[in-house]
């Protein structure tokens, strides 16, 4: 499955005291496509917009998977870690 995704920038950046906020200009901005591609919960991003599908590139691999890690459908996240930042 191949899905373009566009990355760049919020259209205007959220107030900050005591800092003046004109917004971005858009037009000076590019947001870029990139190729997702999600198997079995994993998401693959590659920056060439160019780029084959996954399928194409590696054929059978999905089965291939699911033959070496038949219960991968169930598999779970041992430990989901948040670490915020202030950022943007």
């Amino acid at each position: 499955m191949g899905v373009h995704l566009a990355v760049g920038f919020q259209d205007t950046a959220p107030p900050k005291a005591g800092v003046e906020n004109p917004g971005f200009d858009k037009s000076k901005i590019c947001h870029s496509p990139v190729r997702v591609d999600v198997m079995h919960g994993f998401i693959f991003v590659n920056l060439d917009p160019d780029a084959k599908p996954m399928d194409d590139c590696f054929p059978g691999v999905r089965d291939e998977v699911v033959a070496f890690v038949p219960h991968i459908a169930d598999l779970k996240p041992l430990e989901w870690v948040e670490i915020p930042e202030n950022c943007n």
